[in-house]
């Protein structure tokens, strides 16, 4: 998808929905850089890496039963400075978001 903003050109890729720990990523990309967009749980702050070795058909190897819970889908940005992790995606940094990455 490509939105025309004056004669600035700001263009939505999805990258797709298969993806380690989120639903979906749409990266929107303009004159001055690209910001990346996620589907992810709605209480997750940044990226996290969790390994598990399960043995005897899911027995968990350290005793524990992984944690099971409703997981809530929302769109996020990966902020990627000063330290990365995930913000909301609301009007307003949709916004900061396009005007970072656009020419204005």
């Amino acid at each position: 998808m490509q939105l025309a903003i004056g004669l600035q050109k700001i263009i939505l890729t999805p990258i797709g929905t298969m993806l380690i720990g989120m639903r979906g990523r749409v990266d929107m990309i303009g004159a001055r850089g690209m910001v990346r967009m996620i589907l992810a749980d709605r209480d997750s702050t940044g990226s996290k890496i969790t390994t598990r070795i399960s043995i005897d058909c899911g027995k968990l190897f350290d005793g524990e039963k992984p944690e099971l819970r409703e997981i809530n889908w929302v769109w996020k940005i990966i902020q990627e400075s000063p330290v990365r992790g995930f913000i909301d995606l609301t009007e307003e940094s949709l916004m900061k978001s396009i005007l970072a990455i656009s020419n204005y």
